[in-house]
């Protein structure tokens, strides 16, 4: 998977790599709260969890992530799901947030873009992209800003890009520029891309 920042286009520029995993792209940044959250090393740890992760921890339904275990494990950062397409809100997206930041992660909230269960009877189809930003707004805002790194676009490889199947109409690439900037505009923070190489 790949994390990087752009509103002007979906183009990966200098990324920082290590063993052909980009960590973060680092860009010319213009207030001090975009310098502060840029994590310049390659070799930064992460990761990314949904509420099913809480599920399957330790085999045990409904538990939750051992946050200072994580942490202990080299973890810097964590991705948290917050919300997918229109409606959907990850029913332990505010609890990890809290839970991670307690245990000293850096925290980004995320929005997984469209809906769908990525199989053949059931594709990711994208909802139009301001309704899909609002419900991230909506449901994020405490977790944007000072204390947080951006808030991030998760796209991903599998999506029906047939556009007469597609409800908004738009490709990819135009449907993910207007969800960033409409969450830029309406945070003043510049949102990072997370997808892998073949979605970009």
């Amino acid at each position: 998977r790949v994390l990087f920042r752009s509103v002007q286009s979906l183009a990966i520029q200098n990324p920082l790599t290590t063993n052909g995993n980009v960590a973060f792209m680092v860009t010319t940044t213009t207030t001090p709260s975009d310098q502060a959250i840029v994590i310049a090393n390659p070799n930064t740890l992460g990761i990314d969890v949904a509420h099913i992760q809480n599920d399957n921890t330790m085999g045990a339904t409904g538990q939750d992530i051992n946050w200072n275990m994580v942490s202990a494990a080299g973890n810097s950062f964590v991705l948290v799901k917050m919300t997918q397409g229109t409606h959907y809100q990850d029913p332990k997206g505010a609890v990890n947030v809290q839970n991670a930041s307690a245990a000293g992660l850096l925290v980004a909230p995320y929005h997984f873009a469209g809906a769908g269960l990525h199989t053949a009877a059931s594709p990711i189809i994208l909802g139009d992209p301001i309704v899909e930003a609002t419900n991230f707004l909506q449901t994020s805002s405490a977790y944007i800003g000072n204390g947080f790194l951006p808030p991030i676009l998760d796209i991903d490889d599998t999506y029906n890009n047939d556009i007469s199947q597609n409800p908004t109409d738009y490709s990819l690439s135009q449907w993910a520029t207007i969800w960033l900037q409409y969450v830029q505009r309406v945070t003043g923070q510049t949102p990072i891309v997370y997808a892998d190489r073949n979605t970009l």
